[in-house]
């Protein structure tokens, strides 16, 4: 059964959570005199879209920044922009980083420890649609998505412990592809192992990454207690034109005739069906980039997020019929977001197996008590 998502509430301890932000306010608004000197942010996939946003915000806010990409001159020109836009004093380093490849992110990992034993925030935010096959045998998709930021969080650790942060970048998953009662930890290394053409066929290898990213960082949050991990939806974001938020609602929500829908651009009719649809309550639909780094940067700096760890920041979701019109699944999302919530459920005992066996996938199993029960059995 599929329930309404709620605020996350108190309690064992916490206060209650007082902050959020809407759709309609952008990274830079949300940072607004918050100071983060002497920060150092780790970011993956810095080259992105909502990427060159979150970090261009939290350097205004004086972040130090390594900024991780497959391809560095991508970074090199985002750092560039950086420096010239913000006029920064603070560090902003570029670092190759490709998470398709695990002796990529082991050698990102020994670089950036040897320059920096303490890292105050990791931001896994790259991630791909590509399903091709990767050096390390693994679906792009599952590595570059979920098992890569897998293993650089779990190589990160130390210079995390007992301060740090990690903030995924998932997405709005509540109906998640392939995750059901009968799911098990071999049926998930299956689908990361060699291509489930099904799943595929669905387009579900993204959604089932995110899915798996939200867990993952319950996970981190259960197994470490000194480390906050959290996980959030940025929403739908894209790059439009300067255009006010009032006249961007009224052309979204035109009714227009089905003719006339016909003859509007394949993706523009894609945005009027998710704005009037998955994200009809949302002042601002869709995003723009700035707007979409909003609980990003948020999830990185509020000290509130450090009596939060384990939680899941998205706007207000409530369930949809299930013959009611949608473009990603049968729930509909309302301001504000940058809150916690209840992310789509797991079984827990299923989360922790798999935590385990996404280490051991990208050859770093973590759980000798494991390995031994498997010997015993065998």
């Amino acid at each position: 059964a599929y329930n309404a998502i709620s605020v996350a509430q108190a309690g064992s301890g916490r206060p209650p959570w007082t902050r959020s932000c809407r759709s309609t306010e952008t990274a830079s608004d949300i940072l607004h005199g918050i100071d983060l000197s002497g920060q150092l942010i780790i970011y993956t996939g810095a080259d992105g879209n909502i990427a060159g946003e979150s970090t261009m915000a939290l350097a205004k806010a004086n972040a130090s920044l390594i900024l991780a990409c497959r391809t560095s001159s991508k970074c090199e020109k985002v750092r560039q922009q950086i420096v010239a836009t913000t006029g920064t004093m603070a560090l902003v380093e570029v670092e190759q980083l490709d998470l398709s490849l695990q002796t990529s992110i082991t050698d990102f990992v020994n670089r950036a420890l040897a320059k920096h034993p303490k890292i105050d925030v990791l931001i896994n935010s790259a991630a791909t649609y590509g399903t091709f096959m990767t050096h390390d045998n693994l679906v792009g998709a599952m590595e570059v998505n979920l098992l890569g930021p897998a293993l650089l969080t779990h190589l990160l650790l130390p210079a995390l412990r007992g301060h740090g942060r990690v903030v995924n970048v998932a997405a709005a998953a509540y109906d998640p592809p392939f995750i059901s009662k009968s799911t098990t930890v071999a049926s998930l290394s299956a689908v990361c192992t060699s291509l489930n053409t099904t799943l595929n066929a669905r387009g579900g290898y993204y959604g089932l990454s995110k899915f798996l990213m939200v867990h993952h960082a319950l996970e981190v949050a259960k197994r470490e207690p000194t480390v906050t991990a959290v996980a959030l939806a940025p929403g739908v974001a894209i790059d439009l034109p300067s255009i006010p938020n009032w006249a961007k609602h009224a052309l979204v929500h035109l009714n227009y005739p089905e003719w006339l829908l016909k003859w509007l651009p394949e993706a523009f009719q894609h945005f009027i069906k998710a704005c009037t649809t998955n994200e009809a309550g949302l002042e601002s639909c869709p995003e723009t980039l700035a707007q979409g780094a909003g609980v990003i940067v948020a999830a990185a700096s509020w000290p509130e997020v450090s009596a939060y760890s384990g939680s899941y920041y998205d706007f207000d979701t409530k369930p949809l019929p299930d013959d009611a019109p949608n473009a990603y699944g049968r729930w509909t999302q309302s301001d504000p977001t940058c809150m916690p919530r209840q992310p789509a459920q797991m079984d827990e005992t299923l989360r922790e197996a798999w935590y385990d066996e996404m280490l051991r996938l990208m050859g770093n199993a973590v759980n000798p008590v494991h390995d031994v029960v498997d010997r015993i059995i065998i």
